[in-house]
């Protein structure tokens, strides 16, 4: 029988007992009992950063993981659901389900219609989590209020509804965090695996019970491909590694996190503390009552143990770059100019039933309407919440939806965009050259402002749109620079045409005695050459040719390193 290596990347931070501890014990297993597979394991980040190792075992560039389906919950909104429920269900009773109900199937469900090339396999369980390490006391979940805290799966949810800001943050980088005071409280897991990672130096105060995750689930990750490669065989001594593996890190969890409270208070000076759950589920203010959005589900949806459990605007906000994080912050700013809208048109139905009708309010409610639209616009690219044709796109594979949102974003719209921007500059010139005003005596002059604000608004549009592109990229595969040039070719090919056009118009307009650009633009390099029966204008297959080479020269300065993802 042919070997099969499978090399296996772990997503936490390495100690004792669970988490990646039980990614090494795995591959003990399986090495012992199979002569059909071997398993090389690889710490977190050597293979491939912790919140992306989903996407590189759908791709193949990683052909297998042991991780967490909380840490998938920007990508998929039912992941948590398969790690850990707050106030849900103990360890014994996540079992149940998942290997003695539909728990498992679902699970495997769950990645096929999101289009995830992937195997599945429960493969760890660990014993309830503590409830956070904080810095300073908590006595009400008022002190909760305005602290940054690292949190995973849908305990974040709640926390938030509890003013607490969070952030998921991969095990190696909370004790940094903490150290430079970027966050100001963690949980993580056990008692045991949080020994080894000292936030004991830090954060005194260790709370318990982990109401957030009363078990946490961990998971098997290979990809499909790799897996139908198995011989059955192969596949049922991995499943039975994987039941192995959940009976021995879970009693060991159970039996070695005493001992490790116990030290924390004897020789780390931590004191710790316990959550009266209960009170905290009948507060006014408490989670479950704050929380009632996260964890209900419509009554039209109850019939489907997958749902969406996030306000759809801020799903895949996990997954924001820099440019989205840009365009969600000044849409967060012009947001205002809804409530001044309204308050402009509520005072002028006043003034007109008064018989003093104000021509510059009228004006000011269109300008206002105008600039809050033109940026809402990109912040709805941003957040997925345009409105879209989506009879056919519901019914795809998630991995085809992203291609199906790579072409319409670089292919159809930022072009389209790019073309507004073009057509409404001379508007704005125009406009600021005539000192363009109301029509009404007592209206708002200065209209070029509005003007040059809505040539200035496709570019923030523009911006919106480039950074959902290349964010869906990256879904798909590496964001290289050649790739996202590539696959918005028409947008650069249109980009360079107009720097090309612009520069040339500037350069005869300069060096010729044309007076102004119609004459300027009767330049030979502004007409057409034959191609065959078609024609050609020089501008475009200048533009062609060096967004071509742009292209190539990226590919050819391109991190190789990289190149194979």
């Amino acid at each position: 029988m042919k070997l099969k290596a499978i090399a296996l990347a772990t997503t936490a931070a390495l100690v004792s007992t669970g988490g990646a501890q039980a990614g090494v014990d795995f591959v003990e297993k399986i090495n012992s009992i199979s002569e059909g597979v071997e398993f090389e394991h690889f710490d977190p980040g050597e293979l491939v950063p912790t919140l992306e190792a989903l996407d590189a075992v759908s791709n193949g560039s990683v052909d297998a993981a042991y991780t967490t389906a909380g840490y998938w919950q920007g990508k998929i909104t039912a992941a948590s659901l398969f790690a850990a429920v707050p106030f849900g269900p103990e360890a014994g009773e996540f079992l149940a389900w998942m290997l003695y109900d539909d728990g498992a199937e679902l699970f495997q469900r769950m990645y096929d219609e999101n289009g995830y090339n992937v195997r599945v396999t429960p493969c760890g369980i660990i014993a309830p989590e503590t409830s956070g390490w904080f810095k300073n006391e908590i006595n009400t979940l008022a002190d909760l209020e305005g602290l940054n805290m690292r949190f995973f799966g849908l305990g974040a949810e709640v926390m938030e509804r509890l003013g607490v800001s969070t952030s998921l943050l991969a095990g190696g980088d909370i004790f940094p965090a903490l150290e430079r005071g970027a966050i100001d409280a963690t949980e993580f897991s056990m008692p045991r695996i949080d020994a080894r990672l000292g936030f004991y130096n830090i954060a005194k105060f260790n709370y318990f019970p982990g109401w957030h995750q009363p078990a946490t689930l961990f998971e098997l990750l290979i990809n499909k491909d790799v897996w139908e490669g198995l011989d059955e065989r192969s596949q049922k001594q991995i499943e039975v590694a994987c039941l192995a593996n959940i009976t021995t890190n879970y009693a060991e969890g159970e039996a070695t996190n005493f001992e490790a409270m116990a030290d924390n208070e004897a020789n780390n000076g931590v004191t710790n503390m316990t959550i009266i759950v209960a009170r905290f589920l009948e507060c006014d203010c408490c989670a479950a009552k704050r929380a009632q959005g996260v964890f209900s589900m419509p009554q039209d949806q109850a019939d489907d143990p997958i749902v969406s459990i996030s306000d759809p605007g801020e799903v895949g906000r996990a997954e924001h770059n820099r440019g989205d994080r840009f365009v969600v912050h000044v849409s967060n700013f012009f947001a205002w100019l809804f409530p001044i809208l309204m308050i402009a048109i509520s005072s002028q139905v006043v003034l007109r039933g008064m018989g003093n009708n104000q021509a510059w309010l009228d004006d000011l409610q269109w300008w206002l309407y105008g600039a809050a639209v033109l940026i809402g616009i990109g912040y709805a690219v941003t957040t997925n919440s345009h409105v879209r044709v989506d009879i056919f796109y519901d019914g795809y594979p998630a991995t085809k939806q992203r291609k199906i949102d790579v072409f319409a974003l670089a292919w159809l719209f930022l072009p389209f965009i790019i073309m507004c921007w073009d057509v409404t500059l001379d508007y704005a010139i125009s406009s600021v050259k005539a000192s363009e005003g109301s029509d009404s005596p007592n209206g708002l002059h200065r209209l070029y402002l509005l003007k040059m604000f809505m040539n200035l608004s496709f570019l923030f549009i523009a911006v919106a749109i480039w950074s959902a592109y290349v964010r869906n990229l990256a879904l798909i595969t590496r964001p290289l620079w050649w790739r996202k040039l590539l696959y918005a070719f028409p947008a650069v090919a249109f980009v360079v045409n107009l720097i090309i056009y612009y520069s040339a118009l500037g350069l005869v307009l300069y060096t010729t005695e044309a007076e102004n650009a119609r004459q300027a633009t009767r330049h030979w390099f502004f007409d057409t050459f034959a191609i065959g029966p078609e024609e050609m204008k020089y501008t475009i297959a200048s533009a062609l040719i060096v967004t071509i080479v742009i292209i190539a020269a990226a590919y050819v300065l391109r991190d190789k390193s990289e190149d194979a993802a």
